[in-house]
């Protein structure tokens, strides 16, 4: 099973220098679940800083009103997900 990738600057890359790995278990049976996530080594970090730096600059000219359509579209991705993000959940505790 491969690792997930990572969001960074606006596109889904893979981590090239892994330090591990994250996963999570099923504490009942032990059972690992899926994905399995990278731990980012020293230079990804460093580019996901600059990424954030450079999206905090854009982000201040960016309206009230656009970051609320935002916010309120990132809900309702969450919303349509519910099922599976409370199922994924449950078995994770």
């Amino acid at each position: 099973m491969s690792l997930e990738p990572i969001w960074i600057a606006g596109r889904w890359q893979t981590e090239p220098s892994p330090q591990g790995e994250l996963q999570s278990y099923n504490p009942r049976t032990g059972e690992a679940l899926a994905p399995r996530f990278p731990i980012s080594g020293e230079a990804t970090l460093r580019t996901a800083l600059r990424a954030g730096r450079a999206a905090a600059e854009e982000l201040r000219n960016v309206t009230p009103e656009r970051i609320a359509a935002f916010l309120e579209r990132c809900a309702s991705n969450l919303e349509a997900d519910r099922d599976a993000l409370v199922d994924s959940a449950h078995l994770e505790t």
